[in-house]
């Protein structure tokens, strides 16, 4: 839940270091975090950026139309950064509270599996 929280917000060169120091302070598996805070790869940086934007207008009551590249500059930037990085977060605690549940079902599924195996022995 950690690393994909971590992974979308836009705390861009800081995502490696803040995993592991979290880890560090919670107890958390590092080796894990750091992979799922690798969500943020090229293939999925479209993905991630058109859904914290539009998630961040329905947050904010801005647009949600998207920017063209024709209209793209600094100010159009600049304009629509805090709808961005609002949702940003949004999308990494959704992601965290689906995943981490979704995790959380299957361990659960699957330690009972293995608990009901070993007593039978």
């Amino acid at each position: 839940m950690l690393g994909l929280f971590l992974g979308v917000c836009p705390l861009w060169g800081y995502q490696i270091m803040l995993i592991i120091f979290f880890c560090y302070l919670t107890r958390l598996n590092v080796a894990i975090a750091l992979a799922a805070g690798h969500i943020s790869i090229p293939p999925m940086i479209p993905l991630i950026l058109y859904t914290s934007y539009q998630l961040g207008g329905m947050m904010i009551g801005q647009s949600t139309t998207p920017l063209s590249l024709d209209t793209i500059d600094f100010f159009a930037i600049r304009d629509n950064l805090l709808q961005y990085v609002v949702g940003s977060f949004i999308l990494g605690i959704l992601l965290a509270i689906v995943f981490g549940a979704i995790t959380y079902i299957l361990l659960l599924l699957f330690r009972k599996e293995r608990i009901t195996k070993s007593t039978a022995l």
